[in-house]
């Protein structure tokens, strides 16, 4: 529908609606839905960005360092740590659980880091 091919868009959903024995769309529907999204999709509501908005915004910049810098360490020390789990003591059902443990902190630490 986005590429304004609506005869292609009406016959998909056809048959999505033949599969899951429920009614038609009608193609006026279509008709008014695709009149919305070229309303919607107007180019005064583009933002446009460019490399060099990295240089010249000091909190994007910030944002994306701190992202970069926490991404990497995140994944030197789990993967550091997958790659060696078979030399740690202890059992290892465990240690693999801790690891999860320890990743599924770690999503929402690099969340309120960067956020904060």
């Amino acid at each position: 529908m986005r590429n304004h091919k609506l005869e292609e868009t009406y016959e998909v959903l056809q048959l999505i609606a033949k599969i899951n024995k429920t009614e038609n769309v009608d193609i006026c529907v279509l008709k008014n839905v695709a009149s919305l999204e070229i309303n919607e999709t107007d180019s005064s509501k583009v933002i446009k960005m460019s490399f060099l908005d990295f240089f010249r915004n000091k909190d994007l910049r910030i944002l994306t360092l701190s992202l970069l810098t926490i991404w990497s360490s995140w994944a030197i020390i789990f993967f550091g740590i997958g790659y060696d789990m078979k030399n740690i003591g202890g059992n290892p059902y465990i240690n693999v659980m801790l690891l999860g443990i320890a990743d599924a902190l770690a999503y929402p630490a690099a969340f309120f880091a960067c956020n904060s």
